[in-house]
């Protein structure tokens, strides 16, 4: 079960998801975008593609877009990997560059245009956030299919552009697609009988994005883009508060994602 990690120069985060990946039964390979574009290795290879976080290309013009602009022309090999079923997963900045490339959202616009639809730009409050945020599920995906819908992941988030922006039409259709993976949510004193607040004001929305989307799905099910980072809470001793919480709880809330990736896998052996 060979994963392709795909990394440029700025990207700092492909240890830890290699790691996640390892863990789960998965075998990541680290390739940078250079090996692709040169035909040194095929997407085809693989059976699974993560684009880690990090700060691809010093972030320059805006986060993501350099990357975006490499991967430009294997395109149409992405989205072929994409049809035929395979896992993409893009977390923070690789989240950044799926929605550079127009791969997310899933929508009719983004497969008539090269242009991206939406984007993911600077924080409501201009400047870099780090900080642990409560997102709720809302999509049941291959990577979700761990979680029950509603349920409230605890994970780190840590970036200066994750706001979510769209036209109306774009988040009406996301929205009625079931596009919208995560949302954040306020903080566990406001959790209810019907759940958590519905609506994140900063700091519990980090970023100011645009209907508190923290992480959107393809429609067919295999592409997930989110903007905290699951790596990061991946073991329960990784979450806040960890020396309160029991020691049988071995997993945190992250390790749900690879491991839907990995369920996924051995089913389509």
């Amino acid at each position: 079960m060979d994963i392709c990690v795909l990394v440029m120069e700025g990207t700092n985060n492909e240890a830890e998801t290699s790691h996640c990946l390892t863990a789960v039964g998965l075998t990541p390979h680290i390739v940078t975008v250079r090996e692709l574009i040169t035909h040194k290795y095929s997407l085809h290879q693989f059976k699974g593609l993560v684009i880690p976080g990090g700060f691809s290309a010093g972030d320059y013009v805006r986060s993501g877009a350099i990357f975006a602009a490499y991967l430009r022309p294997l395109l149409a090999d992405l989205r072929s990997f994409i049809t035929n079923g395979w896992p993409v997963l893009g977390i923070c900045n690789g989240f950044q560059i799926l929605v550079e490339l127009g791969v997310l959202p899933d929508c009719k616009d983004s497969k008539e245009t090269p242009e991206p639809t939406a984007i993911l730009t600077r924080n409501s409050s201009a400047r870099f956030e780090c900080r642990t945020v409560l997102l709720r599920c809302e999509q049941t995906n291959l990577f979700t299919r761990g979680l029950k819908q509603g349920e409230i992941l605890e994970l780190p988030a840590a970036h200066a552009e994750g706001r979510f922006v769209a036209s109306a039409k774009i988040l009406e259709e996301i929205t009625t697609t079931g596009q919208v993976a995560f949302r954040y949510v306020g903080p566990p004193c406001t959790i209810t009988v019907h759940g958590p607040s519905a609506t994140a004001e900063y700091p519990y929305n980090p970023n100011g994005s645009l209907s508190d989307i923290a992480g959107l799905g393809n429609q067919q099910g295999n592409v997930l883009g989110i903007m905290p980072h699951p790596e990061r809470a991946f073991y329960w001793y990784q979450q806040a508060g960890w020396t309160r919480r029991q020691k049988e709880q071995r997993h945190g809330s992250g390790y749900a994602l690879f491991a839907g990736m990995a369920a996924y896998l051995q089913e389509r052996r």
